[in-house]
């Protein structure tokens, strides 16, 4: 089980869930601790990580391919290289590179929907039908 200490949006720390509590109090044999005493806490069975980076760059198992590649990103860094020289064989995240790369460019990419000269008929054209029904039926058709 792990839960954040602190929140980097508002400069806060923050206290273990309730759910966690009984656990902590299990394991360090101490009945009565409140969440504010979780400092006090040691023991083999505890391990802290001062940040989510920091846990990624050090822990030996990772539940997910973002984590891996979040890992990968991190150790290159170290490394002088970009993230498109670490994951330069990384389909997946080169597919999502590029989404972000098209969304944040001047000009009209795959990724801004643009759909002039598709021939989709649009609602408003002269001569369609309009009415609540046909326009439900246009946005499934989309």
């Amino acid at each position: 089980m792990s839960f954040p200490r602190g929140d980097l949006r508002r400069s806060s720390t923050r206290l273990p869930s309730r759910w966690l509590l009984p656990s902590l109090r299990a394991l360090s044999g101490q009945p009565r601790l409140q969440a504010t005493g979780r400092e006090s806490v040691s023991g083999r069975w505890l391990d802290g990580s001062p940040s989510y980076a920091a846990g990624l760059t050090s822990g030996s198992v990772l539940p997910s391919e973002q984590e891996w590649r979040i890992r990968a990103v991190l150790a290159g860094r170290g490394a002088g290289m970009t993230v498109d020289e670490v994951l330069a064989t990384d389909v997946v995240a080169g597919r999502a590179m590029a989404m972000i790369r098209g969304w944040a460019s001047d000009g009209l990419t795959r990724y801004d929907g643009d759909v002039s000269g598709h021939g989709i008929p649009g609602p408003a054209d002269a001569g369609q039908v309009v009415s609540p029904t046909a326009l439900e039926e246009w946005t499934r058709w989309r």
